[in-house]
């Protein structure tokens, strides 16, 4: 469901786009066939194959979430559509990546909402960026506007709060069970 209404949004998009974790195939066609689209990344993502006979192929490209930063540069990405899910493995490195990269927008979908998920929206809101929250059915869509955003010298103190957040809620769940 939320996917026809990321197919709706992206055939508006303009400018150069970071796809992490974009696994439906309407929404990479959709992509394909935007000619606003100057320049598109996609990682962590389902490639289309034509060689392929269904059309599709699961090769995935490797992503190092550290040069990541390096790679793209200071506002070097208009929007970057982000699968939630994809990024777990990588979440504290990647709010401040993706703050640095992009210059608009932040396109955060998930299949469910969960807690973990409202927490993550808060640590993003500390670089003073506008949430926008669609949901449909149990999915949701969170848009973040970073047109406005502060990049703050004290990040790294950020950085180590929620790893520190992360190791007390880790150990508070061992004790629990």
């Amino acid at each position: 469901m939320i996917e026809k209404i990321m197919e709706r949004k992206i055939k508006k998009l303009q400018g150069s786009v970071l796809g992490i974790g974009i696994q439906d195939e309407n929404m990479l066609k959709a992509i394909d066939k935007n000619k606003k689209i100057v320049f598109c990344d996609l990682l962590l993502s389902k490639d289309i194959d034509d060689n392929d006979e269904e059309g599709s192929s699961t090769r995935f490209k490797q992503i190092k979430f550290k040069k990541l930063k390096k790679y793209y540069k200071k506002n070097k990405i208009d929007t970057t559509i982000v699968n939630f899910e994809s990024i777990l493995p990588y979440h504290r490195s990647f709010i401040k990546n993706s703050v640095y990269i992009t210059n608009q927008n932040i396109w955060l979908y998930s299949k469910e909402e969960s807690e973990f998920l409202s927490i993550y929206i808060k640590r993003f809101e500390r670089y003073n960026v506008e949430v926008k929250k669609e949901n449909k059915q149990n999915e949701v869509l969170y848009i973040l506007n970073l047109e406005n955003k502060k990049n703050y010298r004290f990040k790294m103190f950020y950085y180590i709060y929620d790893l520190l957040y992360d190791i007390a809620n880790f150990i508070s769940d061992l004790l629990i069970n």
